[in-house]
């Protein structure tokens, strides 16, 4: 059972399939950027997906309404925006699990253009092999049903350092040929969420009213195109008409960090990229991102990337996060 269909979906999302044996991977593509979801079967009932986006938004076209579904946030952030104006969002570490009517979903974003993580969905009714495997493991997939259910359809749990041991061994080998490696590690997942990940740490969605999460994302676009001048809290705050105090909250809970962390962040990625892309001076490059002072300019990316801007350059490889920065500044 495909998870897409091939073709465009309402007005400009569009999925191409492509079958490796028993591979499936679905391409996405709209005018923010492209991304795949790589759906690999461990048993007939489960499926995994390996989800690698490079784009600020996907619709929710989803064949699969309603399975019981769990995701892990590997990188980036995943925003999830449903008609009734809640919204969900999984950092880095968050796993979720929810069994939704797609219907009911308005929206799914990126709020950092880039999102890498894992999927996994399940059919209740699964053949006698999973069945049994999961009663082996003693996992029961109405605790997880259920436990959404009382969460309004979807259930958060953040990041932990048992939770982050679990599912960073999902990532580690490769499928088809570790296919008996991948069913126990994800069995062993489902065990921890069935005997208490679930019954100990609710979350329930952030909520920010929509037309306040407009707001930050044009405080954030406009972050990305004066890079160059000295961008304040309180000059912001200002300029969109909140107060600091709001500002600073809402960006967190759309982006996740701070609001100066996050601009440190984007200087930072601006000039990785004209580093490798452009033979611009380095010190145009510092005075581009708001540095005055090439060799604070050069402390701090330093800093960041842990290599020199010289080194960087000479290296020329760019970080997985780079790939959309032409687009944004």
């Amino acid at each position: 059972m495909d998870i897409f269909r091939d073709g465009v979906y309402g007005d400009e999302d569009a999925v191409r399939i492509e079958r490796r044996g028993d591979v499936v991977i679905y391409h996405a593509s709209n005018s923010t950027g492209e991304g795949t979801m790589t759906m690999h079967t461990l048993f007939d009932g489960m499926r995994i997906l390996f989800d690698d986006m490079h784009m600020a938004y996907f619709g929710e076209n989803s064949e699969t309404s309603g399975m019981l579904t769990i995701d892990h946030c590997r990188e980036g952030r995943f925003e999830c925006t449903f008609h009734d104006g809640r919204q969900g969002y999984l950092g880095a570490g968050d796993i979720c699990v929810h069994a939704i009517d797609y219907d009911t979903i308005s929206r799914t974003s990126f709020p950092l253009r880039h999102y890498h993580g894992l999927t996994i969905m399940l059919d209740e009714e699964g053949d006698d092999e999973l069945l049994s495997a999961l009663a082996a493991f003693g996992v029961d997939l109405a605790v997880l049903r259920r436990a959404a259910q009382e969460a309004d359809g979807i259930y958060i749990i953040r990041a932990s350092e048992e939770l982050e041991h679990i599912c960073k061994e999902l990532y580690t080998a490769q499928l088809p040929e570790s296919r008996g490696y991948f069913r126990l590690k994800t069995l062993e997942l489902l065990m921890f969420l069935t005997r208490g990940g679930v019954c100990e740490t609710p979350v329930k969605p952030v909520t920010v009213p929509r037309d306040m999460s407009a707001i930050i994302y044009r405080v954030e676009e406009y972050m990305w195109h004066n890079l160059a001048a000295e961008l304040t809290v309180p000059m912001l705050a200002e300029k969109f008409g909140l107060s600091p105090t709001s500002l600073k909250t809402y960006f967190k809970c759309v982006f996740g960090q701070p609001i100066h962390r996050y601009l440190h962040t984007c200087r930072m990625q601006v000039a990785a990229y004209r580093l490798v892309e452009s033979e611009d001076k380095i010190s145009d490059i510092a005075r581009a991102v708001g540095f005055r002072n090439a060799g604070k300019f050069a402390e701090a990316f330093g800093r960041f990337s842990g290599v020199s801007p010289r080194e960087y350059r000479r290296n020329r490889t760019l970080s997985d996060w780079s790939i959309n920065t032409t687009s944004r500044a």
